[in-house]
Parts: C-alpha cells; sequence; structure tokens
C-alpha cells in the first residue's frame, strides 16, 4: 500500500507530519506501506514554515497511491492551476484526501464536479464554482472513499480515518492507542 501526499512551496508541514506520523504506526504492524511524498518535480521546496523538503517523486515517475493527501498552504491557487500539477491530478485516479485549501488543487483540476464534498464556511462559495454535486460545512467528512478535512484541527480525525478504511480492525486499535497513551 502506497500513501502519497502532495508538496509545493508553501505547503502546511502541520498537515504532512500528521499524516506521515499515523501511517508510522500502521506500518510498524504492516511492512508493505510506503509513506511518500510528491510534487512537480524533485526539486527542494520550501514549506510555510521554513522546512525544505525534497520530493520522493516527482509527477512523470510517480507511482499509483491508495491514497494521496493534498495538503493546505500559502497561495494554494496559484500551485494549484499549474497545468502539469492539473494533469497529474487529471491522470491519476486515486482516493484523495484534502485538507483546507487543498480542495482546490481537486478542483481546479475538474475531480470536484458532479461529486458530494465538504470544506469549510470560508471556501465554500470557491468550492461550488468547481460545480461539484453537492457541498456540506463539516469539520471532517469521508464521501465516495474520499476524505475532507476543513482544516488542520481535523488532519489527526482525517489520518484516523484512512487507516480505519484500509487497514484491519487490530492495526486501527494498535493506531490509536499510540495516540492516546500518555
Amino acid at each position: 500500500m502506497r500513501f502519497g501526499m502532495l508538496i509545493y512551496p508553501g505547503v502546511s508541514e502541520y498537515e504532512l507530519g500528521v499524516f506521515t506520523s499515523v501511517l508510522s504506526y500502521a506500518r510498524q504492524a504492516r511492512t508493505d506501506i510506503e509513506i511518500c511524498t510528491l510534487a512537480r518535480t524533485r526539486g527542494s521546496i520550501q514549506t510555510s514554515g521554513g522546512l525544505v523538503l525534497t520530493p520522493h517523486y516527482a509527477f512523470p515517475s510517480a507511482p499509483d497511491f491508495t491514497v494521496l493527501m493534498v495538503p493546505a498552504g500559502n497561495q494554494t491557487q496559484k500551485h494549484a492551476r499549474d497545468p502539469l500539477t492539473r494533469q497529474y491530478l487529471q491522470n491519476h485516479p486515486t482516493h484523495y484526501a484534502a485538507v483546507g485549501s487543498g480542495i482546490i488543487f481537486l478542483g481546479e483540476a475538474g475531480l470536484l464536479r458532479n461529486k458530494q464534498v465538504s470544506t469549510s464556511t470560508e471556501l465554500e462559495s470557491l468550492v461550488w464554482a468547481y460545480e461539484p454535486l453537492d457541498v456540506q460545512t463539516e469539520s471532517f467528512m469521508t464521501l465516495d472513499g474520499n476524505y475532507f478535512a476543513e482544516s488542520q484541527g481535523q488532519v489527526l480525525s482525517l489520518a484516523f480515518s484512512v487507516v480505519e478504511d484500509h487497514f484491519d480492525a487490530g492495526i486501527y486499535s494498535l493506531v490509536r492507542s499510540r495516540f492516546s497513551a500518555g
């Protein structure tokens, strides 16, 4: 199983860290789990907090993913309109986990059209412009195998839901226990 995270200049490292941490605990029980990043190129990318990341994969060499997490970040609309990014998302069907403004990437790629989605009240009118079937304004939802978190505060719930949906109950319990242990 392969879980990817889209990274771009100004991406929020918080979502990347939480998603990676949760899946890393699942990987302790299943060694066939790969957690990786991808971007338009393999060049270094500076996050919103100043960390510098080098993606595991560039779009042309990226494998298929079980779930691709699309985190929020700075200048999301600008990066989501990049033709290579849109083309990659359009041509690589998978389940998506969008956090906050990360949903804009899916909208710009045409992946929200005629779909049920969820986003924050702040992004609701923008998301409607992408012609979804319906827009919910819940803090976290899973719809048609895709995951939507309105903001950073729901990333842990999103990551737990991904584990619950893609692994057995034993692994899910193990992961949850790692985060509830005092």
